[in-house]
């Protein structure tokens, strides 16, 4: 059947950032062109008007695992979507145009973007969310046009003036840093040590944290930089160790948390730590092996997190989305925290109700709904003003103990630690 996608180039009303636009991607194109993968059209919706929405994640490299649990969030919301007769009054299917640009090379990521944006045209786009990526794509991501999602934890994507069409889904490393502080002093860890990983959002998020604890009367004992890329020998967290901290903070976003969560095994230190919500994957449970989570708590959204009395969420929509996702996976327990699910899930979902709520696809009209109502996801209730994309409130998050992990789902973690 023949389909016609109703797409136009580069949404915005600036000839001039077209044109640098375009000029960036044909400097690039002939070296770094990223495979496009399309996800099949099919639903209740019309197969005759289709709107694009493409896809830049790592499906291949040191971030697979959460790139791929993100792609597979995506898919569901597309199929959901498709399934009940599209977007807009017109019922338009979406179609899924995905990259992997799973690399250590940022530049494949940026022209990724590039590509989505100029060369397929896309209507809507979930963009990278390794920092570093993100950093790189920088004014190309901000200047593309495109309603955007992401799950970046920068604090510049949040600012619509350079990123006017981003909307994050994630927690901005401010709003981390200052709630593992406010933890912190809760526990009574007066003194911290601090391993984060050497990228944009572990350095970004060191320098938040320690104005935080500075302001909650607490202090940074002990610091150590976390390479993003390569090995790390558990001797080199002797320092911190050595500085007698209440409790160790791992700042990072990625997946390389694991180092020095591993390295902590390895020196027999049970001092009590705090991680962001990357640490709740499988790939990582498995390097810290059967006690290696014990005494380590992560910062999660609420919406993951069960009372010690519960057998399930008792959010409704949650409780279909799980169901669907072990279906997707052909599996009956999942392996890892439901987050990177439900956010690439709801990073699609958040975009077609916007569409379909005003019965338009345009940029300008998606920016302005999504800047004044605020949209009820599986994991948050995503809030975006003119002035700030913040998305994530710090209400909508909580500490869990990251032993307690069961089947995507947390347990409360308990009021109180004592430091080791």
């Amino acid at each position: 059947m023949h389909m016609k996608r109703h797409r136009r180039l580069l949404r915005t009303a600036a000839p001039l950032v077209v044109c640098a636009l375009v000029l960036s991607a044909c400097s690039l194109q002939k070296h770094y062109g990223v495979s496009t993968h399309t996800y099949p059209v099919k639903g209740n919706c019309n197969t005759s008007r289709v709107d694009a929405i493409g896809a830049a994640l790592p499906l291949s490299g040191a971030e697979a695992p959460v790139g791929k649990a993100y792609l597979t969030g995506v898919k569901m919301a597309v199929t959901q979507v498709n399934d009940s007769h599209g977007i807009m009054q017109n019922h338009t299917c979406l179609e899924l145009l995905y990259k992997d640009i799973g690399t250590d090379q940022p530049h494949v990521g940026d022209q990724a973007v590039l590509d989505l944006v100029n060369g397929e045209g896309v209507n809507f786009l979930v963009a990278p969310f390794e920092s570093s990526v993100v950093q790189f794509t920088g004014s190309d991501l901000g200047l593309s046009g495109i309603p955007s999602t992401t799950s970046s934890s920068l604090n510049m994507v949040r600012q619509p003036k350079n990123y006017p069409m981003t909307f994050p889904t994630g927690a901005s490393t401010s709003l981390e840093a200052s709630a593992l502080a406010k933890y912190a002093r809760a526990q009574h860890w007066s003194s911290l040590a601090v391993a984060a990983l050497n990228d944009p959002a572990g350095k970004e998020e060191l320098a938040e944290l320690k104005a935080d604890v500075a302001k909650t009367g607490g202090s940074v004992v002990a610091t150590l930089k976390v390479p993003a890329k390569g090995a790390f020998s558990a001797d080199k967290l002797t320092s911190l160790r050595d500085a007698h901290p209440n409790a160790l903070v791992v700042l990072g976003d990625t997946l390389q948390v694991a180092k020095p969560l591993v390295a902590r095994v390895q020196l027999g230190w049970t001092v009590p730590t705090l991680v962001g919500a990357s640490a709740a994957n499988a790939s990582v449970l498995r390097q810290l092996g059967a006690n290696g989570a014990n005494g380590v708590y992560a910062l999660v959204p609420k919406a993951v997190v069960l009372s010690p009395k519960a057998h399930g969420p008792s959010d409704p929509s949650m409780i279909g989305f799980v169901r669907r996702l072990k279906a997707e996976l052909h599996v009956s327990t999942l392996p890892n925290s439901v987050i990177p699910y439900a956010e690439g899930y709801d990073s699609v979902e958040m975009l077609a109700t916007a569409a379909t709520t005003i019965n338009s696809s345009s940029a300008a009209n998606v920016q302005t709904y999504l800047q004044t109502a605020n949209y009820p996801g599986l994991l948050a209730s995503y809030n975006f003003t003119s002035n700030y994309h913040g998305g994530v409130s710090a209400r909508q998050l909580t500490v869990a103990a990251l032993n307690t992990l069961s089947n995507g789902f947390f347990r409360s973690a308990p009021s109180g630690s004592k430091s080791g």
